[in-house]
């Protein structure tokens, strides 16, 4: 007799036995149409939730509303207070930033418990009365769902990136049959990269999310604006300056010295507030071991990898990626930059020497099952150090010299190239793992 379970192994099995770019495309538009579903059933159960208590209750007595609606929001915040500090803790929070930082800090990836908790917690919340809006646990569901069907269809962990940016656009679309908005928004909050390689898929999932919540819900999930018929000259004459208004008065909203989103200037125009910030961030880089701040950052001649402006990278997609699951303590920083590379990709570190003369240069890289060949260049000359990435178990590879002698750097600006060109017959991949470099 065939399971639910082995017509989803032969699903997973067919798709991964597809094309690469027709299984991308497939992939994608999964991931769409489901992250799409997630936000329209935290619609309607929201709604529904609202619609049996609070309007329910709007068909009794005044005296009855009030008592009947007390109770129901003290009862929500409660139970979404327990299964908020009891079941899943990860769950808390409007949801945007957690999902910045889970594709900063974890590379995408997103466990599912916290997906599924925030659904109920939020679908409580907001249905229970409480004053809070569904942009946030929407983004976080679209985009925590797709990081889970991603896994569940085989891509690694440190691969997610960009299917938990699809779900999150695609889930907002829906959310508000915004496409043009969710796009955007992805593009600006979480990518920050408008040239990134993604787009296309983004834009995609986003018109997908669109098209679900019409067919389910209608044109206006949100709310109902009135029909415009005529619009006259006086309006476009006002939209420039409504626009002009509006950036004002975000410049002004800058302003105040005490506003923890300005920019920290000279220590003496500290406002209480941002010092406090400020003493607070030294304090966790110190309780965490992270080296103090400085002005130069090369002083010890180690250069981390993850601190350096990644000039070029071709053929690998890159991030950073926290080692804490392989004990951070083996890693400078406790971090690397991790390449999704594919054969021949190629990522570039710019990074300067004030004196002219013989350098020693050194690269503290990682071994993996799925990691490949790296060649170093310096300055786009090839050094002869080759570096197999491949192990069976992730793992630093300690200290290795570029090149076998000192190299001469003029004083300036110079690149070190890492180039994928090829890969163990034991690994699974191209990818690739740097630390640190070290320059004497």
């Amino acid at each position: 007799m065939t399971t639910t379970g082995d017509l989803l192994r032969r699903f997973v099995a067919m798709v991964r036995g597809l094309p690469e770019n027709t299984r991308d495309l497939l992939h994608t538009i999964l991931l769409g149409v489901a992250s799409a579903l997630s936000a329209v059933a935290f619609l309607l159960l929201t709604n529904y939730v609202f619609k049996v208590t609070y309007l329910a209750f709007m068909e009794r007595s005044l005296t009855f509303f009030m008592t009947a609606s007390f109770c129901v929001i003290m009862g929500t915040s409660l139970a979404v207070g327990l299964l908020l500090s009891k079941i899943e803790p990860d769950a808390a929070g409007s949801g945007i930033p957690q999902l910045k930082a889970a594709y900063w800090k974890e590379v995408g990836y997103v466990h599912w418990r916290p997906v599924l908790v925030k659904f109920i917690a939020g679908v409580l919340s907001l249905g229970g009365g409480a004053s809070l809006g569904r942009e946030g646990p929407t983004v976080y569901i679209g985009g925590g769902l797709s990081s889970v069907i991603s896994g569940f269809l085989g891509y690694p962990k440190r691969l997610r990136r960009g299917t938990m940016v699809i779900g999150a656009s695609a889930g907002l679309a829906a959310a508000f049959n915004t496409p043009l908005a969710a796009i955007t928004f992805v593009l600006e909050e979480i990518i920050s990269d408008i040239n990134s390689r993604i787009i296309g898929r983004v834009v995609l999932t986003s018109v997908l999310g669109a098209f679900v919540v019409y067919a389910i819900v209608g044109r206006q999930p949100a709310f109902t604006l009135p029909a415009i018929d005529t619009v006259s000259w006086k309006v476009y004459v006002l939209y420039p300056l409504v626009a002009l208004i509006a950036s004002l008065a975000g410049v002004v909203f800058q302003l105040p010295r005490s506003n923890l989103m300005s920019y920290y200037k000279d220590a003496d125009t500290l406002s209480a507030v941002q010092r406090n910030r400020l003493h607070w961030t030294l304090g966790w880089r110190a309780s965490n071991k992270m080296p103090s701040l400085s002005n130069d950052p090369y002083g010890s001649g180690i250069m981390e990898a993850e601190d350096m402006i990644f000039t070029t990278h071709v053929g690998c997609p890159f991030g950073v990626q926290w080692m804490t699951p392989w004990g951070s303590e083996h890693w400078s920083n406790g971090r690397q930059v991790f390449g999704g590379c594919s054969n021949g990709g190629e990522v570039s570190f710019p990074f300067q020497v004030a004196q002219p003369g013989y350098y020693t240069l050194a690269a503290y890289l990682t071994h993996a099952p799925d990691f490949g060949i790296v060649r170093l260049y310096v300055d786009g000359n090839p050094t002869g150090s080759v570096f197999d990435g491949y192990g069976a178990l992730v793992a630093p590879s300690g200290r290795r010299q570029i090149g076998s002698k000192k190299v001469y750097l003029a004083a300036g600006g110079h690149t070190i190239k890492a180039k994928v060109i090829g890969k163990n017959e034991k690994s699974s991949n191209y990818f690739m793992g740097i630390d640190c470099f070290q320059v004497n």
